[in-house]
């Protein structure tokens, strides 16, 4: 299968004991959130404090919500960044020394909105021209079709092509990110894997069964599509 199977996999991350069996969760802080009750001073506003612990005073009411340690949440398959680096390290150190510098070099870019150029919002318009350049006929009939052709790609960029690509494709292209120190290589792909299917897309006429012709990629090559999108692009 494309996707990685993890079962009852244990991490040690400074100290901390993680066990996940799909999309990975960090351990929670938990906070105490006392929201006042209105009195006849404020004129009936309330106002919110953070509280790490304590009973709730007579007449207040105590909320209590989950957080990270670094207060940012992490998404729906964010251990998906994880679990190819099994398949290079053996140490659980080592995992997330690797996965914090990849993370804080490339794949942070694919989670926020910016200007960057190789941020997802560059990578997501360089997809729809690579596509519209290498298969007009393609992207037309796509249009006519109501297929949306960037609703399909987005996941496969947004998470580096982990859980798409078998491991062994997945590392390759790893490493080609990695020594061409670019993400464009990840739009790229995408408009590659399109046109490898074109065939078949040109007989769909709706965007659920587009979904599923590009739902299995586990017979993608990545470095032959790839040497064969450059050489139509500098050819």
């Amino acid at each position: 299968m494309a996707h990685f199977l993890l079962t009852s996999t244990r991490w040690m991350l400074e100290g901390v004991t993680l066990l996940f069996t799909g999309p990975l969760r960090l351990p929670p802080t938990v906070f105490q959130i006392r929201v006042e009750s209105p009195d006849s001073n404020t004129n009936g506003s309330k106002t919110g404090t953070v509280r790490a612990d304590g009973d709730a005073p007579g007449g207040q009411t105590i909320t209590t919500s989950a957080f990270p340690p670094s207060s940012c949440i992490p998404f729906y398959g964010w251990a998906m960044y994880v679990a190819p680096l099994c398949y290079v390290h053996e140490e659980a150190e080592d995992i997330y020394y690797t996965l914090r510098a990849m993370y804080i070099k490339y794949w942070s870019r694919l989670h926020r909105l910016s200007s960057h150029r190789q941020g997802i919002v560059s990578l997501a318009v360089l997809f729809e021209r690579l596509l519209q350049q290498q298969e007009p006929e393609l992207w037309i009939h796509c249009l006519n079709n109501n297929i949306e052709p960037l609703r399909i790609a987005m996941p496969w960029m947004v998470q580096a092509f982990s859980g798409f690509l078998i491991p062994e494709q997945l590392l390759f292209l790893w490493d080609l990110i990695l020594g061409f120190d670019s993400l464009l290589l990840l739009p790229l792909l995408a408009a590659s894997v399109f046109s490898l299917r074109r065939e078949n897309l040109h007989r769909i006429l709706s965007h659920d069964s587009a979904e599923t012709i590009l739902s299995d990629l586990s017979t993608i090559q990545v470095v032959p599509l790839l040497q064969m999108a450059l050489t139509q692009h500098t050819g």
